[in-house]
């Protein structure tokens, strides 16, 4: 939609397997936002979470992750609710923990510029996962396969360019 504005626009992903660090240009961005009539100050501090799952994903998880054959495995690896001995890192939950500060609180973590870095490196890994495992899409009927609140339903999300974009 913002290419409807600007063709040049993109947003850009973190690729936190490659990038191991908050990115330069964002660390030291922590702008206070208004959330709920409340100021939020974005805050962060990597590294610290005590869990031992907390940790950026190497780059072999991600390479694991998408050769994972079924829909359900593969969700189940990307979102970090696998066996410890499977992947070193619980994924994207890991991400969040690893991030610390805001990005580890569900209901504020948006207000972080990183979460929507993020976020957009999740849905890059689940394009290539979707591009190498064609038919392989969760068994929803009816309104479970409505993306709610938005009226897509889950055939119209398979594939980036229904939406405009693509990863390159």
């Amino acid at each position: 939609m913002l290419q409807v504005f600007d063709p040049e626009i993109f947003i850009p992903y973190w690729d936190w397997s490659v990038d191991r660090s908050i990115p330069y240009w964002l660390q030291n961005f922590t702008p206070t936002v208004i959330v709920d009539g409340l100021p939020r100050t974005v805050t962060r501090a990597p590294g610290v979470h005590s869990n031992p799952r907390s940790k950026l994903p190497p780059s072999q998880d991600v390479t694991t992750v998408v050769t994972e054959t079924s829909y359900t495995a593969f969700t189940r690896a990307l979102e970090g609710g696998v066996p410890v001995n499977k992947y070193q890192i619980a994924m994207h939950n890991g991400v969040h923990m690893w991030v610390g500060g805001i990005m580890s609180d569900i209901m504020y973590s948006p207000t972080d510029v990183l979460f929507w870095l993020h976020h957009a490196h999740c849905d890059r890994i689940w394009a290539i996962w979707q591009k190498n495992h064609v038919n392989q899409n969760p068994n929803l009927t009816g309104t479970d396969a409505i993306m709610d609140p938005w009226s897509y339903n889950e055939q119209d999300t398979r594939h980036t360019t229904n939406f405009g974009y693509v990863y390159i």
